[in-house]
């Protein structure tokens, strides 16, 4: 009998189980016998790998195994991934690779160990459900300018079915849920430099969380130039530029469509630039301000002004006219523009007859008259306003050369012998390269009818019983101009035997003396013979040149003799300078030496210098004061002349005058005036300031006071005015006059 036995739990936990086996009572003597086996239970071995999971694919495993019976270690198997501490612990901690998130799954078993007695092996298994991940990756990090807008350039995969940018409080275009949407960023966050944007996924189905990426962007400040207003100048003012610069801007360079010249050079922020002749010819010229190239992506920036270079006023009529003394000068003035013309003649005292008062036409008609020997200069000065901008022209200027009338010294009339070789006649005058013209009345004393220059020597003829007398009349002409005529008689009679001692030659200014002759009892005539008696010559009163000295007896030329005695000029000592005055700063005076009939030179400068270079440049040394310039004039025939005048060095003047003022009411600029620092003499100052048309809107003697921007109590409008300044410098009678712009504004 082969029954099967199945141990109670309480048995198994028992670990045995006795059984008796027992007959039944068969008939008869034989009683009931029995038997026993044991029955010895082993404990089962028990795993439990714990209940199904779902994950997410970038997170980790938690196992929860548990094993009893006769189990005494287990041991984790199946899936690609790796176990934590090791595949050995119950609970051990299990990352999926790659393969088991992209499978979806992957099933673990939990076994164990094969336990001693007949129990065998056991497994149980658990399934891990790996939910896909959502990934998203906001990009590289950026540098970008702060005028610019950002690219971006997200992605994303796994779960992430869709994706929101945020962070930051400028715009996304055109939405903040497209991966390449375009940032704008704010203007704090161009000011801050930065800004962070976080790129996320939508949350998917599952248990996988939605996922974040940032990208930094960093933001450079732009480059900022402003080249200033645009501006009006007349000519070729200079144009002070205002120009400014900011963010990563650190320098600029101005260029130009024009062909002026910027100071002191073209990088200078407020460079003055100068206009050319051919940029008023164009109307304007356009500046341009560009950057520099700032590090990283911010480019170079620019900016233009316009400068309206209007057209100035000037002279086209000559500039330069010559007349003879008392001439009348007829001169029509005529300007490049329709203008409003000013003009006075700078007041020579050498000259009678120019109009010092300032006249306002187009016509100058004085008739000026040369009181010297010399040719004198008027300058007669213009002011012009231009009737189209009102641009405004001053130094423009017309030299007129008065050149004196040349007058012929007298010749006394002169005595000549038939037969005897004439001495020649010398004509002078005052004047130098004086041309003479005569004419002989009586042609038959042998002598042409007329000539030029002196009269040349000639024997005299005379063929009657008497005297002849000739009319010499002589003219004189320089430079064009013609002036006195003189007249002297000629006579031609016999030659006496007489003999006079010889005698000369003189200097004009030598002392008398007295002539001797052979004869007595004679009369002395003739060019310096200041007593016929005796004789006395004074070269004072005689002629220059060939003096005829006739000592006759009982009057007719065969009683009596003639000399010729030469009278040399005296040098004529003259000179003047480029300016009798002149600063410390620049002691330099060139002198003209205007000298006449003089071959030699000697100068002596008041300072211990001295010099005999006929046109001397003397620099004196940087001492203030009166220095005493003497120059001694001498000719080939040792005849002397001095004459002596002072030059001044003065001090400097430095003043300035501003070229805007912004009277504004806020204490900074609100006043115009000319700045002085030295040099100039309080008691004799005037400062005006004109408008537009012309009308004085502000004028001062105090050199303290300044224009505030009104005219009667009331704000004159903005825009540029013309400032006149006049005043003398100390130690001097010296006046200076300057003139320029302003421009007002608020």
């Amino acid at each position: 009998m082969n029954a099967v036995y199945t141990p109670s739990l309480a048995e198994v936990n028992a670990g045995s189980v006795t059984l008796t086996l027992t007959s039944n009572d068969p008939a008869g003597l034989c009683g009931i016998v029995s038997d026993q086996v044991l029955i010895i239970v082993n404990q089962p071995a028990v795993v439990n790998a714990g209940i199904d999971q779902t994950v997410c694919g970038s997170s980790t495993v938690n196992l929860v195994g548990s094993a009893s019976g006769s189990t005494s270690s287990v041991s984790w198997s199946g899936g690609n991934g790796v176990f934590t501490p090791n595949n050995t612990s119950l609970n051990a901690i299990y990352t999926p690779n790659a393969a088991d998130i992209l499978a979806g799954f992957v099933t673990l078993t939990l076994t164990s160990n094969d336990p001693s007695g007949p129990c065998g092996i056991v497994s149980d298994q658990v399934v891990i459900t790996v939910n896909q991940p959502a990934t998203v990756n906001a990009g590289v990090d950026q540098v970008v300018c702060g005028n610019s807008t950002v690219d971006l350039a997200g992605t994303q995969g796994g779960s992430a079915s869709s994706v929101a940018w945020s962070g930051g409080n400028g715009t996304f275009n055109p939405n903040n849920t497209l991966l390449n949407a375009v940032y704008s960023p704010t203007l704090a966050e161009i000011s801050a430099g930065s800004v962070t944007l976080t790129l996320t996924s939508d949350d998917p189905v599952g248990i996988c969380n939605a996922v974040s990426d940032q990208v930094f962007i960093a933001i450079n400040q732009s480059a900022t130039v402003n080249a200033g207003i645009d501006q009006i100048v007349c000519g070729t003012t200079p144009v002070v530029l205002s120009g400014t610069l900011g963010g990563s801007a650190s320098a600029v360079t101005w260029s130009g469509d024009g062909s002026g010249t910027f100071s002191p050079n073209n990088t200078s922020l407020n460079a003055v630039y100068t206009p050319t002749s051919a940029d008023v010819a164009s109307g304007g010229v356009t500046l341009t301000m560009i950057s520099n190239d700032p590090i990283g992506p911010c480019p170079v920036v620019s900016d233009q002004v316009f400068v309206t270079v209007n057209t100035v006023p000037i002279l086209v009529t000559q500039d330069t006219l010559v007349l003879c003394s008392g001439e009348n000068l007829n001169y029509a003035v005529v300007t490049n523009i329709a203008s409003n013309i000013d003009w006075f003649a700078s007041n020579n005292t050498s000259i009678l007859g120019e109009t010092t008062a300032v006249q306002n036409s187009n016509f100058i008609a004085d008739n000026l008259i040369n009181v010297t020997n010399t040719a004198q200069f008027v300058t007669y000065n213009f002011d012009l306003i231009s009737q189209v901008d009102g641009c405004q022209s001053t130094n423009q200027i017309l030299i007129v050369q008065v050149n004196p009338l040349p007058f012929v010294d007298s010749v006394g009339d002169l005595f000549y012998c038939s037969g005897e070789l004439s001495l020649p006649i010398l004509f002078n005058s005052s004047i130098q390269n004086t041309n003479f013209t005569w004419t002989n009345s009586n042609a038959v004393i042998g002598l042409a009818a007329n000539g030029t220059g002196d009269i040349p020597a000639f024997v005299p003829i005379n063929t009657t019983a008497s005297n002849i007398v000739s009319v010499i009349t002589v003219t004189a002409e320089s430079a064009g101009c013609v002036g006195n005529t003189i007249s002297f008689n000629l006579v031609i009679g016999e030659i006496p035997n007489v003999v006079i001692n010889p005698a000369g030659p003189f200097c004009v200014s030598s002392p008398s003396v007295n002539l001797v002759t052979n004869f007595g009892n004679g009369t002395w005539s003739g060019p310096g013979i200041v007593n016929a008696v005796t004789g006395e010559f004074d070269p004072t009163f005689a002629n220059i040149g060939v003096n005829v000295i006739s000592y006759n007896l009982n009057g007719v030329c065969g009683g009596g003799s003639s000399i010729d005695i030469l009278v040399y000029p005296n040098p004529e000592a003259s000179f003047t300078t480029d300016n009798f005055s002149t600063t410390v700063l620049n002691p330099i005076f060139y002198f003209e030496n205007t000298s006449i009939n003089s071959t030699s030179y000697t100068w002596n400068f008041g300072d211990g210098t001295s010099s005999v270079i006929e046109n001397p440049i003397q620099t004196y040394p940087g001492v203030i004061g009166y220095y005493i310039v003497e120059l001694i004039a001498t000719n080939n025939s040792g005849c002397v002349d001095t004459v002596s005048n002072f030059v001044y060095v003065e001090e400097e003047t430095i003043f300035f005058v501003p070229n805007a003022f912004t009277p504004d009411g806020n204490e900074i600029n609100n006043i115009f005036q000319p700045v002085f620092s030295e040099g100039y003499d309080p008691d004799y100052y005037v400062f005006r300031i004109f408008n537009r048309w012309g009308e004085v809107v502000f004028e001062t003697t105090n050199v303290l006071n300044g224009w505030d921007g009104t005219l009667g109590g009331f704000m004159c409008q903005d825009g540029t005015y013309v400032w006149s300044l006049l005043f003398k410098v100390v130690n001097s009678d010296l006046v200076y006059r300057y003139e320029g712009h302003l421009t007002l504004f608020r």
